[in-house]
């Protein structure tokens, strides 16, 4: 699954920002072809897929990459962590209840 994989990394600081000691998770598609090469084919349909669902949104207008390319910076907002972080929650138990489901996911 692509997207997932894009937002699980997108949910995270990219090496560039990392290695400056910056807490700043914001992503270029150079960025994410550089951390998973898996995505090189698919990045831009997956971009502007997720910022059509609302999971991401894109900075106005270009930046200069180390790739000697202008592109957009993306953000994961916070349907697109919170819909990440649902994903990653363990599934219910057959014949269990969402209530019950939720209270053991917190534990």
């Amino acid at each position: 699954m692509p997207h997932i994989r894009l937002l699980r990394l997108m949910t995270t600081v990219p090496a560039h920002y990392a290695e400056r000691s910056q807490d700043h998770r914001a992503w270029m598609p150079w960025s994410i072809k550089r951390a998973d090469p898996g995505l090189c084919d698919v990045v831009y349909s997956l971009l502007d897929t997720s910022e059509r669902h609302g999971l991401i949104w894109a900075q106005p207008g270009e930046y200069h990459t180390p790739v000697q390319t202008m592109e957009r910076e993306y953000h994961v907002i916070g349907y697109g962590e919170w819909f990440t972080e649902r994903l990653a929650e363990p599934e219910p138990q057959p014949g269990s209840t969402l209530s019950e489901h939720a209270r053991s996911a917190k534990s």
